[in-house]
């Protein structure tokens, strides 16, 4: 099985034109997706915004997931299947 890696590009906007000053937005959307486990690989200048391309790698989210019906709720009660209700 392969290595699952997750790859996006941000568009970081900045304060001045020309310059690395990030706002604000910007600033701390960058600092929660590198405090969160995802690391800035490249980045590219523009006149307005930088491009940065930020990747985490691990378990395929896919994996390990439980289907809806198999939720146990609560604590050390039984399981309890969650069934969707249709109108």
């Amino acid at each position: 099985m392969g290595e699952y890696r997750e790859v996006r590009h941000e568009r970081l906007y900045l304060k001045e034109p020309g310059t690395e000053r990030l706002r604000k937005g910007s600033a701390a959307r960058l600092k929660h997706m590198l405090a969160t486990g995802w690391r800035e690989t490249e980045r590219w200048y523009s006149d307005r915004f930088i491009t940065a391309r930020v990747e985490r790698s691990g378990v395929d989210p896919a994996i390990g997931k439980m289907h809806r019906s198999h939720v146990q709720v609560g604590g050390a009660g039984p399981l309890i299947a969650l069934a969707r209700r249709h109108p």
